[in-house]
């Protein structure tokens, strides 16, 4: 696929794996914070605390044993879920990326450009305060 028709496919994909419950859309805000003269935006969406918690989400202590095992498949290798897989793309350097949905999107139509090829990196138990705002 080229870089247009991918971009064009991304609302009706989108659409698609949200009716057939591979993406979970869950609202957001936005806070805008100034430091050392550049502006961040920072998205906050409460509901993603309770992922983990309440459907075994992709950041559970076992992850990375059951992928190295094999009785967890990794999301951003192939084969990948064909609800969330957009298409595929090269760089003029040769670099190859896949265009996946982000299955707990913050924005419709929330997408990532993975580079292929990348070891697995699996965020571990992380300290709850990290992810707690008020």
């Amino acid at each position: 696929m080229s870089p247009a028709e991918i971009i064009s496919s991304i609302s009706n994909k989108f659409i698609g794996a949200r009716e057939c419950g591979e993406v979970f859309f869950f609202p957001s805000t936005v806070q805008k914070h100034k430091e050392l003269g550049v502006e961040f935006e920072i998205r906050l969406c409460p509901a993603l605390q309770k992922k983990s918690v309440a459907g075994g989400g992709p950041f559970t202590k076992d992850t990375k044993d059951q992928i190295q095992e094999g009785t967890r498949s990794d999301a951003f290798t192939p084969p990948y879920n064909p609800s969330l897989h957009v298409g595929d793309l090269q760089d003029s350097d040769g670099t190859n990326y896949v265009i996946l949905l982000n299955k707990f999107a913050l924005l419709p139509d929330h997408f990532m450009l993975v580079t292929k090829g990348l070891p697995l990196h699996v965020i571990g138990n992380h300290d709850p305060q990290i992810t707690q705002f008020e």
